[in-house]
């Protein structure tokens, strides 16, 4: 059984327009840090639902994609994750080291997911836009991803980025 959510909803929980004042009460450019604070909840509420719905069998459908929990993404054999029509990886967790950035391959990431055990860590793949939103982030810095499988081709959420 799969659960339709729309994208609309997810845009709206993920992404949107602030404005951030500076001690001289003037407007200044909002980073991924000050987005991610708005946004962490809803987004932290819609993971809970995706790994509820993960752990009963299901999987929410977004835009064509099922969402599938980095966790039970990395439990699943590669039979029962190529059964899973077109898998999109859900992935909290921390930066674990600084963004390695080449022009040919995008931006390679330590990261440590969020309910990892003592040292387990593992690299994302980020396209070269993320650069300065990664940096932003820091060494130790929470966030949300999705990826497609072998955790390659992610996307940053919750940073304000308008798509």
């Amino acid at each position: 059984m799969r659960v339709f959510v729309s994208f609309a909803l997810v845009l709206a929980l993920c992404f949107g327009t602030i404005y951030a004042k500076n001690a001289n009460n003037t407007e200044s450019i909002p980073d991924a840090n000050d987005f991610f604070a708005i946004y962490k909840e809803g987004i932290a509420s819609f993971h809970q639902n995706i790994k509820r719905c993960n752990n009963e069998g299901k999987y929410i459908i977004l835009n064509g994609f099922s969402l599938v929990d980095y966790r039970v993404y990395k439990a699943l054999s590669p039979k029962a994750l190529r059964a899973i029509r077109n898998p999109l990886i859900f992935f909290h967790g921390n930066l674990a080291g600084a963004p390695i950035y080449s022009e040919f391959g995008g931006i390679s990431i330590k990261v440590e997911p969020s309910d990892a055990e003592k040292g387990e860590k593992t690299y994302l793949s980020f396209q070269g836009r993320y650069l300065s939103d990664l940096q932003t982030i820091g060494e130790r810095g929470e966030f949300y991803a999705l990826c497609l499988p072998k955790m390659q081709h992610c996307l940053l959420i919750g940073i304000g980025e308008k798509w």
